[in-house]
């Protein structure tokens, strides 16, 4: 009897914890290879191209799911020179699609984001001399749809989907210093920091806001665009001084 009680609580355990290794396993990265040819160019459309300061170094972030990195021409005069390609990771369907990059000002990093799995999307900085990916910053709740970084090279700023809103990191320590998930529930697809350091950013729901600055509204030549101040969050203040 003894004998057949232990087995019964073996099975029975066995049959809880399926189903939580199952979906524990549903959520981590394919771990087989996934063959790639490599064309020495994008071969899906191109999201978005980021370029450094001195206009040396170009990067682009493509759906064929790759960021690459490029010398640009001097003088403008001739062809840009693929320097290197720029891998996260990805797995089927949308797992991977590139959809942000920028350059920080002096060209030391590269960062890419983009459509990940189950809500678990990073934005990946690359060392640009060696390609080699050197952190992650998240975890965020949805895709990550534009990157900027500020002029002093001091903060990186992403903008997300699904009304997730906006976050900046500054570079020094890579540590998350200001976030606003304020977005109403619509994407937001840019932002730019201006040259005293302020950030903007824009939304589907017809909001351009500002951050450190002190604005109520502007007018369009079609429609009003309403602007949201933001200086009460501590954090943006800090990233804008």
């Amino acid at each position: 009897m003894k004998r057949m009680c232990a087995g019964w609580w073996a099975a029975l355990v066995l049959m809880l914890a399926a189903p939580a290794n199952t979906a524990w396993a549903q959520t981590l990265p394919p771990t087989e290879p996934i063959p790639r040819i490599e064309t020495g160019m994008h071969n899906a459309q191109i999201w978005r191209i980021g370029i450094d300061a001195s206009c040396r170094l170009m990067v682009t972030g493509s759906e064929d799911k790759t960021t690459r990195l490029w010398a640009l021409p001097e003088q403008g005069l001739g062809a840009p020179k693929l320097l290197g390609v720029l891998r996260v990771p990805i797995g089927s369907g949308n797992d991977g699609k590139i959809y942000a990059v920028v350059l920080s000002p002096d060209g030391r990093y590269a960062a890419a984001g983009g459509w990940n799995r189950n809500a678990d999307d990073w934005v990946y900085i690359f060392d640009a001399a060696t390609g080699k990916l050197i952190r992650r910053l998240g975890e965020l709740d949805n895709n990550i749809n534009h990157l900027t970084w500020s002029a002093d090279g001091r903060y990186l700023a992403a903008t997300l989907g699904g009304g997730q809103g906006m976050r900046v990191w500054e570079t020094a320590g890579w540590s998350l210093v200001g976030d606003d998930w304020d977005y109403g529930g619509k994407d937001s697809y840019g932002a730019a920091f201006d040259a005293t350091g302020r950030l903007y950013t824009v939304a589907w729901d017809g909001l351009l806001r500002r951050y450190g600055g002190r604005i109520s509204s502007l007018k369009g030549s079609s429609e009003r665009l309403a602007v949201k101040d933001l200086t009460a969050l501590p954090s943006i203040r800090t990233a804008t001084a």
